[in-house]
């Protein structure tokens, strides 16, 4: 046993303990010796009670050997381990699957005692699994396709599963549950957002069948998970109606799930409120959403601390940050800017480029994200931030690699372009915005405008800003056409009705191109043209009620008027 565990902790790069309470003394004494041996392994202690105190006193001495020890309290082991078995494509252990081959294969293994009344026994042994088996090729047919459901739900093919899901007769409330589950599981990987439509579709027809009152809990249960695909189609989709149906569930379901009732439940809950606020707030002018958004983040860290739950707590930092960062983002000074960086750095204390390293880099990516926005806030130190974030940036890129995360990487790149156009724009420098032109380039290999229309038009909006600030630099009137179009292009997506800060932004910018383009040509039709984009773009965002927008396109459409009026008297005194 001591060497078998010697060899396990030598080979594995991670232990997961499940379902085991750690109380017998002679193996916890060998794991531990074992651990000693090796003190920086990494453990994971799953464990079903809440509080890590009341692990037992070997596994605590175990979790105090080394570095790189965690606990993972409140969970269910059999669902901890079908979780953990789907990432890996497993599924079941092959003797749950196929329980009398397994035995058959067994029997097949047992020596021959040469000894008659024993290989009698052996003998019959075999011809009654034989029996058994011959009893489980009759199963119902029914309960037989459900079985291989499971299987295939278990392994984390979801897409097979629904195929077969959307066959069975009749509808059951279990039947439902398994299609709205599989349907997201799949549309979370899918370019098209018919997956998770359809998922949100079924999670309403389960609630329908599913009585608050004689389930509340199972009820609470659907409300989150029809939250959770509704956010997520809300973040592919130029409509806000998904995003503000997902924060109604989340409410709903905290109606039951209360702190004193349920608290991991109420927590997670918390998390996924806070997120569908902050993305709503994102498309408005309304920073109530985002307030509440910050809110609901911090609710949730009053449950998730780092010393019981680190891995949520890391999490949900992160999150907050992503919060606090698009609030600073609409306000003046760097209050907000400075505590998301703040919340990043606390979430990078236990997301480690070892432990985690997607998380890592998503956390890497966000971080680079604020300190950007902190080097185009500040007056003074403002290049020493923004080389900062293109260093946390590229350091996020060595994990999310377009060949294993494909959209984080675009996401990335898209980060690390506005760094590097700051950067190039501040120093005057074009070798900082070539760069940033094809950090944005490689983004949209990715962020095409089918796979993610806002995301796409998004980049072509910062692209546009790039190849205008280059243009405007370098005096080149190529890279200032090349600015409007990729404009244009983005205002395919962007509408006022669905999303209209960024329209007005867009128009604004697309304003300022064709003004330069102007100025540089004598080009009147051009700086008519800026005059009218402006107009539109102040229309919208005074009703939007976003007022530093009003204020900075109010400046560009005063100048674009003084110089339209200018270059109609040089045109009149030239004619004359």
């Amino acid at each position: 046993m001591q060497a078998a565990l010697y060899s396990l902790f030598q080979q594995c790069r991670p232990l997961v303990v499940i379902g085991y309470g750690g109380g017998e003394e002679g193996v916890m004494r060998l794991l531990i010796n074992a651990a000693k041996t090796y003190p920086d392994k990494l453990i994971y202690w799953v464990m079903y009670e809440q509080d890590p105190e009341g692990l037992s006193d070997q596994a605590k001495e175990l979790l105090r050997t080394g570095r790189n020890k965690f606990v993972i309290p409140g969970q269910d082991a059999d669902a901890f381990f079908a979780q953990l078995m789907a990432g890996l494509g497993i599924g079941t252990p092959g003797w749950m699957q196929d329980p009398t081959g397994f035995l058959q294969h067994r029997a097949k293994t047992i020596a021959v005692a040469k000894h008659d009344d024993i290989d009698g026994e052996i003998e019959r042994y075999r011809r009654r699994l034989g029996a058994l088996a011959e009893c489980q090729e009759k199963e119902d047919a029914h309960a037989r396709l459900l079985g291989e459901i499971r299987e295939l739900r278990l392994a984390g093919r979801h897409e097979e599963a629904l195929e077969r899901l959307r066959t069975i007769e009749p509808i059951t409330p279990e039947i439902l549950w398994m299609r709205a589950d599989s349907a997201y599981e799949a549309g979370q990987t899918s370019p098209e957002p018919e997956l998770l439509q359809e998922s949100i579709e079924v999670w309403k027809q389960l609630l329908e069948r599913t009585a608050r009152g004689e389930n509340p809990e199972r009820w609470a249960m659907t409300q989150c998970n029809l939250g959770i695909a509704l956010s997520r189609l809300g973040e592919r989709s130029p409509d806000m109606d998904s995003l503000q149906e997902a924060v109604q569930a989340y409410r709903s379901a905290l109606e039951f799930y209360t702190r004193e009732r349920a608290p991991l439940a109420w927590a997670a809950t918390q998390n996924n409120l806070g997120i569908a606020l902050k993305a709503l707030g994102e498309r408005s002018s309304d920073t109530d959403r985002l307030e509440q958004g910050i809110e609901a983040h911090r609710s949730a860290l009053e449950v998730y601390t780092r010393q019981r739950m680190p891995l949520r707590w890391a999490a949900t930092e992160n999150n907050l940050g992503n919060a606090l960062r698009a609030l600073g983002e609409r306000s003046s000074g760097t209050d907000w800017l400075e505590e998301a960086v703040e919340a990043y750095r606390a979430a990078l204390q236990v997301y480690t480029r070892e432990q985690v390293p997607l998380d890592w880099a998503m956390t890497q990516n966000n971080f680079g994200n604020a300190l950007r926005v902190l080097g185009e806030r500040t007056s003074t130190s403002n290049k020493d931030w923004l080389e900062q974030a293109v260093k946390a940036l590229r350091s996020a890129l060595e994990e999310r690699t377009r060949e294993r995360v494909p959209l984080a990487w675009a996401n990335t790149q898209n980060n690390l372009g506005s760094a590097l156009a700051r950067l190039g724009e501040i120093s005057s420098d074009t070798d900082w915005l070539e760069q940033a032109v094809d950090a944005y380039r490689s983004a949209l290999e990715e962020r095409t405008r089918e796979r993610v229309p806002l995301d796409w038009a998004m980049t072509q909006n910062n692209l546009g800003v790039a190849l205008q600030t280059l243009g405007e630099i370098s005096s080149d009137t190529d890279r200032l056409e090349e600015a409007v179009e990729t404009y244009r292009a983005a205002l395919q997506v962007y509408t006022p009705e669905q999303v209209p800060l960024d329209w007005a932004m867009v128009h604004n910018n697309f304003g300022n191109a064709l003004r330069i383009l102007s100025e540089r040509t004598s080009n009147t039709d051009r700086l008519e043209q800026a005059v009218e984009a402006y107009r539109a773009a102040l229309e919208v965002s005074r009703e939007a009620n976003a007022d530093h927008v009003v204020e900075v396109t109010e400046g560009n459409l005063r100048n674009a008027r003084e110089a339209l009026e200018r270059l109609r008297r040089q045109d009149s005194e030239r004619a004359g």
